[in-house]
Order: C-alpha cells, then sequence, then structure tokens
C-alpha cells in the first residue's frame, strides 16, 4: 500500500465520498475502489445499422432527444 496525496475536483471529491459513506469504508479505500472500476472498464460497442453504438451500463440514465437537442445548443 502507498501513501500519498492527492488533489481533486470538487465533484470527483463529493462523489468519492458519497461512494465511501455508502460503503461504509474508508475515503483512501474508496478512491482506490473507484480508480480500479475506472482503469478497468471497457465501453461495450455494438454496431446497429453500420453505425457504433456504445453499450451503456445498466441503470445509466437514457439519453433522450431533448438532451442532445439541449447539448446541440450549447455548442460553439
Amino acid at each position: 500500500m502507498s501513501r500519498t496525496t492527492l488533489t481533486l475536483d470538487d465533484d470527483a471529491f463529493a462523489a468519492a465520498q458519497a461512494y465511501a459513506a455508502a460503503r461504509k469504508m474508508r475515503f483512501g479505500k474508496a478512491v482506490s475502489d473507484l480508480v480500479r472500476k475506472g482503469a478497468n472498464a471497457r465501453a461495450q460497442i455494438a454496431h446497429v445499422n453500420g453505425l457504433p453504438v456504445i453499450q451503456a451500463q445498466p441503470g445509466s440514465r437514457k439519453i433522450t432527444s431533448e438532451d442532445v437537442r439541449r447539448g446541440l445548443e450549447d455548442w460553439p
């Protein structure tokens, strides 16, 4: 086990804190778990009608046409 100091963005810190609290674990263990999950995550890509489609994780929020429209409005 190594010991270090990290500087995390506020949202990443909050996410790690929430993860740790929900699982009743130390913050460092939670960060280690989340780093491992991220490092081992692989997008599942399928091809539908010749187009690549990334398979979402179970329970993920679906992106709607309205979400896409709002995103396009914010596009530079």
